[in-house]
């Protein structure tokens, strides 16, 4: 097994805390480039199209997340596959599974971004989105979804690489994916004022970009990850072991989006102005949320490789890492953000009503967000134990039924924009409560120490 390489990590001997960093930073800086697509999106628009097109992007985001977080979900059954398969020497398996995945990826673009363009019309109705942006909204999201074979097979092939460490390379080709979207943003919006298409475009072409990409490097390696073109298909156990480990964490993510296609379509009540502000600062949140998803993967694959070998307490101490690690760091970068809102939301949109209501998500939601680094460290280590349906049991119903009730009872008492960004954090404590006396249990049934 070749552990030299550069885009390697060890992650089954030696110092943990330098290691998951140098997994987690580049992670990090990957998913916040991914995250540039959209923001570039809702930049430009909001300042070169006006408010009402800021707000068709942003009445679509929660669609746009309901889908692809659903997919990002089961690609991460495929990471725990790859990384205790790879660390366990089973090439075959691997080898069955990256190109499974890849074949998958792509059938499921193609499948789930159809059926999404037919239905958009009576999804935007059941949203109760504005009618003066309902236009803009679907036009945004037909297009966007057309990309949805290049999202999907992009996290499903980066996964793979970060099974064994590399989060390097994956940065590296949103980087230029990045600039790519920013060019085509400048292009069809400013030059050739195509509004909100003209973005759903650039970010549809920049998708495709990374995803070549990252299937080309496949393509290159030297390891059971290799990927020959030539060889792909759906081999059935590899997909159902895949599944039986990702869909339960796929369920959640679209749990999750169904409770936030809720919550948005109680925002939409309040008009335009809220939805724009909304918008803005919910992309600034994602910002953060990269480096809270960076530590939880970070943990997964770390976990995931270490039990893979029986090495129970190593295991251990790869979440207690990631929990004095993540917390503090998510923590200070919220603080931050929160002390520059204004200047944050007016990249947005300068709207002085725009920012005020993006200033009030910001406080509350910024200021509490590290409360992830929690919840998701007790998922990663049940889902790494290959304890998946647990997680979603509990995300779906202290947070997504949670949330749901909320809507229905204290909202509509207290019938305040306030009211809804609270239930955020609220749910989030419930979560972490739930998951710590799950986890305790489900942890005394395996070995204290380390087997492998």
């Amino acid at each position: 097994m070749l552990r030299s390489r550069s885009h390697e990590i060890d992650m089954l001997h030696g110092p943990l805390l330098s290691r998951i960093l140098v997994f987690a930073l580049p992670l990090c800086l990957s998913n916040a480039l991914q995250l540039l697509f959209n923001a570039a999106d809702v930049i430009i628009v909001g300042r070169y199209a006006g408010a009402g097109a800021l707000a068709a992007v942003g009445a679509t985001t929660v669609l746009v997340n309901l889908i692809v977080n659903f997919f990002i979900g089961i690609s991460v059954g495929a990471n725990i596959y790859f990384a205790s398969g790879y660390a366990a020497g089973r090439k075959e398996q691997v080898s069955l599974g990256i190109h499974t995945a890849v074949a998958f990826s792509i059938l499921a673009g193609i499948v789930f971004g159809t059926a999404g363009i037919l239905l958009t019309d009576k999804i935007l109705y059941a949203m109760d989105t504005p009618s003066e942006i309902s236009e803009m909204s679907a036009s945004y999201f037909r297009i966007y979804l057309l990309g949805l074979p290049a999202v999907i097979s992009y996290n499903f092939g980066s996964a793979a690489l970060r099974s064994v460490g590399d989060t390097r390379r994956p940065m590296y080709y949103l980087l230029f994916s990045g600039i790519l979207n920013v060019v085509l943003n400048l292009i069809t919006v400013i030059g050739l004022g195509l509004g909100v298409a003209g973005v759903a475009i650039a970010t549809a072409v920049s998708n495709y970009m990374s995803a070549g990409l990252v299937l080309n490097a496949l393509t290159k390696e030297e390891s059971c990850l290799r990927l020959y073109p030539g060889k792909l298909r759906i081999n059935k156990k590899s997909l159902k072991d895949m599944l039986r480990l990702g869909l339960p964490s796929g369920i959640q993510s679209s749990m999750f989006g169904i409770a936030n296609v809720m919550i948005q379509s109680s925002v939409n009540s309040f008009g335009a102005v809220f939805i724009a502000g909304n918008a803005a600062a919910a992309n600034l949140e994602g910002f953060l949320l990269t480096v809270i998803n960076a530590f939880s993967a970070a943990g997964l694959t770390f976990a995931s490789q270490n039990i893979g070998v029986r090495k129970y307490r190593r295991a251990d101490a790869v979440m207690k890492t990631v929990l004095v690690s993540g917390t503090p760091i998510s923590a200070a970068v919220g603080l931050l953000m929160v002390l520059f809102r204004a200047q944050l939301i007016s990249l947005y949109n300068s709207e002085a009503a725009v920012i005020a209501v993006g200033s009030i998500r910001v406080v509350i939601m910024l200021s509490t967000y590290w409360l992830e680094v929690i919840m998701n460290a007790f998922s990663s280590a049940m889902r790494a134990l290959g304890h998946t349906v647990e997680p979603m049991a509990i995300a779906v119903f202290s947070i997504c039924v949670f949330r749901i009730l909320y809507l229905h009872t204290v909202f509509v008492r207290w019938h305040y924009y306030e009211t809804i960004v609270i239930v955020w954090p609220v749910s989030w404590i419930l979560a972490i409560l739930v998951s710590f006396a799950v986890y305790r249990r489900i942890r005394r049934r395996y070995p204290m120490e380390d087997l492998g």
